[in-house]
């Protein structure tokens, strides 16, 4: 008989750990009662849309065993919510993993679960952030006998979908998809692997023995992804947020400040050690990056912050825009050619929107700079990440160009 995880964890969830979680993200228990009932199903249904084909389950597997989801700490709900730094220690975990569980569509959840459940939207990301950990340790004590394979992970998930039939009203639109259990039909930049996805899952159906209803549903509904792909690839463009650059010395001794890309200077060969020879800006963060490194007069300290000067984000979003990927790669070339070099990265906001969510939209960032440099080659033990919201600011935030300054990605040598 196959046991219903999301009503087990929503008993868990309830009395003192409700009251916990409320308190955690500053809304009331029935509020958070209501929204964990959504939040809940919600990052299972995500799961099993990315799970539903073996490439799908076999990457779920990597990023639990990667991110460390798969001990008993997050399976004992109660006892993990109850412990003295239990939620904080749960945003932690999830706050690392909800982009990839949800993909692009983190946004859009959280303002489904915000308007679904009457809740401020810093407060739906939060307790998504809290739920994924839970969520996640749930799916792997129940994997303990079977061990957590891409195989016993996307059979549970199969068998999950019986109890999201009843899912919260919205939920598919939120997440981009047609009905929870069939394949994404949203997202402009999966519209080309939709109809794959899809066939897998109907290939997927008649192996586990679909009746004639749904061989004649099936092609239907392959036939009625072409149309919606067609009108997604016409979507105009997200709006971007480009990084913007600190206006204040960024190497302690050259007392000038932060270029914009277009002030960056000339692009200059530098030649590395290891033969490395990288072409950046001679103003750019990745040169005075390696004039502090090389400086033997220059010691890390607290206060010494280089500003990223080519990153890009989707608005309102942590995603890294392909733009950024030519400045990462040369940042992660040179700690790479100097191996005893360790960093941190710093996120910060302006001060527009709530206090709570730019802190979360900060680390967020922060986070995944910090990864994408780790998947250039960097050893993650060298890097370290913290989002500081509107902390920190460098310029007026009364201003449009104060606020854009004031978002920005930093990094600081924390070793060398």
């Amino acid at each position: 008989m196959t046991t219903n995880l999301i009503a087990q964890l929503m008993d868990d969830l309830s009395g003192e750990p409700l009251a916990r979680v409320a308190t955690a993200i500053g809304e009331t228990q029935a509020s958070t009662g209501t929204a964990l009932g959504a939040a809940v199903p919600a990052i299972m249904s995500a799961l099993a849309i990315k799970g539903a084909t073996p490439a799908g389950a076999s990457e779920l597997v990597d990023m639990i065993r990667r991110n460390k989801l798969d001990v008993r700490q997050y399976a004992e709900t109660s006892n993990t919510v109850a412990a003295a730094n239990g939620v904080s220690s749960l945003m932690s975990a999830g706050r690392s993993v909800l982009d990839d569980v949800f993909g692009g569509r983190t946004a859009s959840v959280a303002d489904w679960l915000s308007s679904y459940a009457a809740i401020n939207r810093s407060s739906a990301r939060s307790l998504l952030t809290i739920c994924v950990p839970l969520v996640i340790g749930r799916i792997t004590q129940s994997l303990i006998s079977s061990g957590l394979t891409a195989g016993s992970l996307r059979n549970l998930l199969v068998d999950q979908r019986a109890f999201l039939k009843d899912k919260p009203k919205g939920l598919a639109a939120a997440l981009g998809i047609g009905a929870v259990g069939q394949a994404p039909l949203a997202g402009a930049h999966e519209g080309a692997r939709a109809a794959p996805a899809l066939a897998a899952w109907a290939k997927d159906m008649e192996s586990r023995g679909a009746t004639g209803r749904w061989k004649w549903v099936l092609p239907l509904l392959l036939l009625a992804l072409i149309p919606l792909f067609l009108v997604l690839r016409r979507q105009a463009p997200r709006e971007m947020a480009v990084q913007a650059p600190a206006p204040r010395p960024e190497v302690a001794t050259s007392g000038a400040a932060a270029p914009s890309p277009a002030t960056a200077g000339d692009l200059v060969d530098m030649s590395l050690p290891g033969g490395v020879l990288i072409r950046v800006p001679s103003l750019g963060v990745e040169s005075k990056l390696i004039t502090f490194i090389e400086d033997p007069k220059l010691t890390p300290d607290r206060g010494t912050w280089l500003t990223f000067d080519r990153l890009e984000f989707e608005t309102d979003s942590a995603l890294l825009k392909p733009s950024s990927q030519e400045q990462l790669r040369d940042v992660a070339e040179i700690l790479k050619a100097y191996p005893n070099v360790n960093v941190k990265i710093g996120g910060y906001t302006d001060n527009a929107g709530d206090d709570a969510y730019n802190l979360t939209l900060s680390a967020d960032r922060a986070d995944n700079t910090l990864k994408e440099i780790a998947n250039l080659g960097v050893d993650r033990s060298r890097l370290e990440s913290e989002g500081y919201g509107e902390n920190h600011p460098i310029a007026d935030n009364a201003t449009a160009e104060g606020r854009q300054r004031n978002r920005r990605i930093d990094i600081r040598v924390t070793k060398k």
